[in-house]
């Protein structure tokens, strides 16, 4: 039977990045009881509103405004707040015996000592023996355990990690795959449950709390929350991120300085490390600080959600954006006053830089249009494909293949292209039983893995020289290159890296603090990259079959997120 579970996103972990052996949190008495306190308040929150709409968590306008009608009259409202919440908090203590929480009690039964008891089914009541060898319902023990499951607990070398992010019903979380190449075979290492929808996955090697250098293992999370989540990987059971970016609260105030809806598409910059990019359903695009978890700038380029984002590989200021607008972006971060733009026939779903050239990118619609743009050619397009017939959710392109280009879309097909010369040719199409596609991506260490994730059967992972008519066709180039056979591993004790920590500023205030912060790229902007701005560029010439955009209308995955 077909999983029912939804793939809404996924991102790779390269190779020799993720710790051999994971460490495993372990939670004293204090984080439970403050994860206890904190999960039942938000349920009873929850409960408090009752069923209505999707925005039925968030704080409407007139919901602010009551709240600093509130807090500008801290004589009346504050004492009574505060004996509000005491006795919020006295409720929950005394519901979960938690006063009596370090006293050691006797199991009725089997007169066993064991720790949280009589706490329900919270979080500590799973938590009865302080080691394993106490516990008589234990018998393999730590010398006749599975050989087995320790190394596949181990992740080697040679193994990448998938990243997915999954929805069953209501519950969402991330799985995070080890994959092994050579047997084409991944499996689920750990999960971490998050508390909203994921949309969006960036992995990124920037820890702030790494002694060396900054080097982590760590994935950034956009979800239906206006707030980014930071997730260690290489930390097993843990129950919240490392660190996040903006408020977990929607806001309606013009002075937040984190985002204000949904975070749809985020961007990692790997040249300048401890920089990422985010685009949110409030039509703006920040650019995040990891070093001091701080937003730096804040652009106002589109005028409707912001789907995707990224930077451009060879020139790392660089960033290229797109929307439900119909428009997509081109600008340097260090001066945003020059952008160069393009205008589509539909909303945008996604975009690449092409791996192979520092001018062009490829763009794809909700009518099931892929487009190749020239940044030396504002407005107008290179080529245009009428690839699908229902939204094209994904594009991937192989760093190592020049010209191959993998188009997934709403119809549940993916398709295989070479646009190398810009002479796009149809090389196959495919169903591989995932429903409808809604992500795509190559591995970072191969010329030919791909994993897909869609509306069923979970994650799905391929070779795409696997497929004769793709072998056949791209075997025969000669400028394949071949993935580096050495891998990163972390830094050895003593060693260092040079890093550039941006301010805590925010340069909306310090223009020239923001300009320090960049300097140190030595990236000269090139011609292309500050065209004057296209304000009514002319649609790409393209000949639509009749029906197309109504066909896709509505069935591509960000459909489903308004």
């Amino acid at each position: 039977m077909a999983d029912s579970s939804i793939i809404a996103c996924l991102t790779w972990v390269p190779r020799g990045v993720a710790k051999e052996v994971p460490d495993k949190v372990e939670l004293n008495k204090e984080d439970i009881q403050r994860l206890m306190i904190e999960t039942q308040a938000t349920l009873t929150k929850a409960q408090s509103k009752g069923d209505g709409d999707d925005d039925s968590d968030w704080e409407t306008e007139e919901e602010e405004e009551a709240e600093d009608d509130d807090e500008s009259t801290p004589m009346e409202t504050g004492a009574s707040a505060t004996v509000e919440n005491e006795e919020d908090d006295a409720a929950i203590i005394a519901k979960y015996n938690l006063d009596s929480y370090d006293d050691d009690e006797e199991d009725v039964a089997g007169g066993v000592p064991v720790h949280g008891a009589g706490m329900g089914n919270g979080v500590s009541g799973l938590l009865y023996h302080a080691a394993d060898d106490e516990d008589p319902y234990i018998t393999l023990k730590e010398d006749v355990e599975d050989e087995e499951e320790r190394d596949d607990f181990k992740i080697k070398p040679t193994d990448n990690m998938i990243i997915v992010g999954q929805t069953e019903d209501v519950y969402s979380h991330l799985e995070i795959y080890v994959y092994d190449e050579m047997d084409d075979h991944a499996y689920v290492h750990h999960d971490i449950m998050l508390a909203s929808y994921p949309l969006c996955l960036e992995w990124l090697n920037f820890d702030p709390e790494a002694p060396e250098g900054g080097q982590g293992n760590m994935v950034a999370v956009g979800t239906m929350s206006p707030q980014i989540e930071v997730w260690d990987l290489d930390i097993v059971d843990c129950v919240e991120p490392a660190f996040a970016l903006g408020d977990n609260k929607r806001k309606t105030k013009k002075h937040s300085r984190g985002h204000r809806s949904e975070v749809m598409c985020l961007a990692w910059n790997s040249q300048q490390r401890n920089v990422l990019a985010s685009g949110s359903a409030d039509t703006t695009v920040k650019l995040w600080d990891l070093a001091q978890t701080s937003c730096l700038r804040t652009y106002k380029n589109h005028q409707d959600k912001v789907q995707c984002i990224e930077w451009n590989t060879f020139e790392p200021p660089v960033l290229a954006t797109g929307g439900f607008d119909k428009m997509a972006h081109v600008f340097d971060t260090r001066s945003p006053e020059a952008v160069s733009s393009w205008k589509f026939s539909a909303d945008i779903e996604s975009l690449q830089w092409s791996p192979w050239s520092a001018t062009m990118f490829y763009v794809s619609t909700e009518d099931g249009s892929a487009c190749g743009m020239d940044t030396r050619k504002p407005g107008q397009a290179v080529f245009t494909l009428d690839a699908h017939e229902s939204p094209i959710s994904a594009l991937a392109l192989n760093p190592y293949v020049p010209g191959l280009l993998v188009t997934a879309s709403a119809d549940a097909t993916v398709k295989i292209w070479d646009v190398e010369d810009h002479k796009p040719s149809l090389i196959t199409g495919k169903d591989f039983g995932v429903g409808p596609v809604y992500t795509a991506k190559f591995s970072p260490d191969s010329q030919g893995a791909l994993a897909l994730g869609g509306m069923q059967d979970g994650l799905k992972t391929i070779n795409v020289f696997d497929i004769a008519s793709v072998n056949n066709h791209f075997s025969k180039k000669k400028n394949i290159t071949q993935p580096a056979k050495s891998v990163q591993r972390r830094p050895q004790p003593g060693e260092e890296e040079e890093m550039v920590y941006a301010a805590g500023e925010d340069p909306d205030s310090d223009e020239e603090t923001w300009a320090a912060v960049l300097e140190d790229m030595h990236i000269t902007p090139t011609e292309e990259t500050k065209t004057k701005d296209i304000t009514d560029a002319p649609k790409p010439n393209k000949k639509k079959k009749a029906g197309t955009k109504g066909k896709g209308k509505g069935k591509g995955k960000n459909k489903k997120k308004r």
